[in-house]
């Protein structure tokens, strides 16, 4: 089950470049400040040709770093190991990752392109919690209503 951060990081992988098995080079601050962002704001990541970065005030600029690129790597890492991604450190750059999407991973992503491909997930994940049962339970007590209604008239 992927957290809130780690799916906003899919979501604008997938809005920036939705081409599955290209790689790319991303920052950690610039995948950071799509973690801390929300969805609406996904397409504002790239501004012409540049994208933003996220910065962490009162803390030093090599605390910022290894902040920065310790959070990036660790929702990478989750992302990859749900086989959604593929990504190495880049090669010459500090605090750089080689990014690549998997055929599963843009199809999530496509997922949470609208509200209800969200609920969708939201629904998929917990369905087997008690938030889950007891919307089974409204869905099909409504849908019965409704039958009765349409036999009655």
């Amino acid at each position: 089950m992927l957290n809130s951060a780690e799916k906003r990081i899919l979501y604008g992988l997938y809005n920036l470049r939705s081409r599955i098995g290209e790689s790319h080079v991303f920052s950690a601050f610039s995948l950071n400040w799509l973690a801390n962002h929300d969805y609406s704001e996904a397409a504002a990541w790239s501004v012409g040709s540049k994208l933003q970065e996220h910065q962490i005030a009162d803390v030093s600029e090599q605390e910022n770093e290894e902040i920065q690129s310790g959070a990036a790597a660790a929702a990478l890492e989750h992302l990859a190991g749900a086989k959604l991604i593929r990504y190495t450190f880049a090669t010459g750059a500090f605090f750089h990752f080689n990014v690549e999407l998997t055929y599963e991973g843009a199809m999530l992503a496509r997922r949470l392109r609208t509200p209800w491909g969200r609920v969708g997930l939201w629904y998929a994940e917990h369905r087997d919690g008690i938030a889950g049962l007891v919307i089974t339970m409204a869905v099909s007590a409504i849908t019965s209503l409704i039958v009765a209604w349409i036999e009655r008239h």
